[in-house]
């Protein structure tokens, strides 16, 4: 046996060892050999993010990134920072991610009327606009897991901001050409939040849409999340993080004068997304149901 045709033969047999288990599902489109958390470029990431394991696939340590802070981020090397984007892009190809959600959502992903494209964030978007088709919450959680990754960068859910490209470049919410080097959480989705009144009305329509989604679950809305951690577990002890219910007991505690200034300017910017769209409040959606069908709104 050439040395080709054993490497192809073993690969075959390691993804199908990582089959087997859920935890630890393929997440490449080809072979990669170095984990993230493997690479020598990236010891620091390896101290903060020592549960993600070394050699586990790279989704667990692409969500510990994204539950660090922006000054933890900015003290990674760019080199480190540059993988990590890398990784990223690697996992979110649309056809790993179709892999993915094959694997992660057996039962389910027939359901699913989505195609792999040449864009990177396609197949997955598809996903989200489909995922009430699921029932159980195994798929959907593994869903999260990905839109947790996925929302960190405006330019992995591109096709919800397709219509942005001139209204981030005039409005100064990170060029199109941004440098790659660097890792982003979700500021580029937020600037464009703020100017809301400023966009175009294709751009102002995805960003709603993506507003919408992101009450699901207040971790995709990066700059909220790591802006009122720490309010969360003052105000919300109770809550489990990440629930459509620490947004809410938040926004009923954000007059309190000792919330932090900056929790309250993310509340702020959300507050005025739901005047813009009601469906963007979860809550105000289920609460005024029958209201809304009634009237037509």
């Amino acid at each position: 046996m050439d040395d080709a045709l054993l490497a192809v033969v073993l690969i075959a047999l390691v993804a199908s060892a990582l089959a087997g288990n859920g935890e630890d599902i393929v997440n490449s489109g080809g072979p990669q050999m170095v984990r993230l958390l493997e690479e020598p470029a990236c010891p620091r990431l390896r101290e903060l993010c020592p549960n993600a394991g070394k050699g586990m696939e790279d989704l667990k340590a692409l969500e510990c990134v994204q539950n660090l802070s922006q000054e933890q981020v900015d003290a990674l090397s760019d080199d480190c920072q540059h993988l990590i984007w890398s990784h990223t892009l690697t996992l979110m190809d649309d056809q790993n991610i179709q892999r993915l959600v094959q694997k992660g959502c057996p039962k389910h992903y027939d359901k699913f009327p989505c195609t792999a494209q040449h864009d990177p964030g396609q197949y997955l978007a598809c996903v989200i606009d489909h995922r009430d088709l699921v029932k159980g919450n195994g798929c959907r959680e593994f869903i999260q897991r990905l839109e947790y990754v996925a929302f960190s960068d405006y330019r992995l859910i591109g096709s919800f901001l397709k219509d942005c490209t001139r209204d981030i470049e005039s409005l100064s919410c990170g060029r199109i050409s941004n440098d790659n080097r660097k890792v982003s959480q979700g500021e580029t989705i937020s600037c464009l939040q703020n100017q809301l009144d400023r966009l175009n009305g294709d751009c102002k329509k995805g960003v709603l849409h993506l507003s919408e989604i992101q009450s699901d679950d207040v971790k995709l809305d990066r700059q909220l999340f790591l802006s009122c951690a720490v309010d969360a577990i003052r105000f919300c002890p109770s809550i489990p993080p990440g629930s459509q219910m620490v947004l809410r007991c938040l926004m009923k505690n954000r007059n309190d004068v000792t919330m932090t200034e900056h929790c309250q300017k993310q509340l702020m910017r959300r507050e005025k997304l739901i005047a813009h769209d009601y469906k963007v409040s979860k809550g105000l959606t289920r609460a005024c149901k029958e209201d809304i069908k009634l009237h037509h709104c």
